[in-house]
């Protein structure tokens, strides 16, 4: 709380709002995903939610797609859906399966992403 260790804060002194509408949805999507993560571990074990982390490669991906950032392909297809098939493999066997907790990942998951 001592501004003086902060020397870049000088460049934003009178830009109080153009630092919020840039800080502020990073701030509350990654508040989101620590919040949700950790009410999964309430439900799920690691091994599981940490197989369902696995996922953020895609989610990332498919993101990026929608925003114009990268482009679809066959091959990128190919690997997205091996991603995900060796996934489901992995997770198929859990035996105390959740769904509150698989909800709460999910969630962790997409803030996490965006």
């Amino acid at each position: 709380v001592r501004p003086s260790l902060f020397p870049g804060l000088a460049n934003c002194e009178g830009k109080r709002d153009t630092v919020l509408k840039w800080i502020a949805p990073i701030a509350s999507l990654f508040a989101l995903s620590l919040y949700a993560s950790n009410q999964a571990y309430l439900y799920c074990n690691v091994t599981f939610l940490q197989f369902m982390k696995e996922a953020n490669v895609i989610i990332a991906f498919l993101i990026s797609c929608a925003a114009g950032l990268q482009e679809m392909s066959g091959v990128r297809l190919g690997i997205l859906v091996w991603i995900i098939l060796g996934s489901a493999m992995a997770v198929s066997g859990e035996v105390h399966f959740v769904l509150h907790g698989f909800l709460f990942q999910a969630v962790s998951q997409l803030a996490e992403c965006m």
